[in-house]
């Protein structure tokens, strides 16, 4: 008698979901990136990723923080494809300009084991790319050109 292992399929995500999860891939493969996150309390934290390395500014200093950087965004990425990180609400609500970009807003509630829904807003540029999230009490901006690693 021959048995059949069936695995889960992925989850089927809706198109305005998809395009975050396209978004959040294409951006994950970019040779670099820096990204500026500001809190309503006041709290900046920068970091930049290049060649696979992330870097953060902490205390006023540049650290490398870690090498394979990469590997944990694309796992993110497989985890929302195959619902392990349930999206849902996913709506598209308009254009705005991000820094002189012309993006698509897309707001959606993400839930991760063990946590509450988060609801955010990526905005999403015609590259494909995006360049700044938003959520309550927090804001962060992307840029991808001209990015170097920062002198230690």
């Amino acid at each position: 008698m021959t048995s059949l292992l069936a695995t889960p399929a992925a989850q089927a995500l809706d198109p305005v979901c998809n395009t975050y999860v396209e978004a959040a891939n294409a951006s994950a493969h970019q040779q670099s990136r820096q990204s500026v996150m500001e809190t309503a309390d006041g709290t900046r934290l920068e970091s930049v990723v290049v060649d696979d390395v992330l870097y953060s500014k902490m205390d006023g200093k540049w650290k490398k923080l870690r090498s394979g950087f990469w590997a944990v965004e694309q796992k993110l990425v497989a985890d929302m494809r195959s619902g392990k990180i349930a999206l849902s609400q996913c709506r598209l609500l308009g254009r705005e300009t991000v820094e002189g970009i012309e993006t698509s807003v897309v707001e959606y509630t993400m839930t991760m084991s063990g946590t509450d829904p988060v609801t955010s807003k990526v905005y999403i540029g015609q590259d494909g790319l995006i360049y700044a999230q938003s959520a309550t009490g927090m804001k962060i901006r992307y840029r991808y050109q001209g990015v170097r690693a920062p002198e230690l």
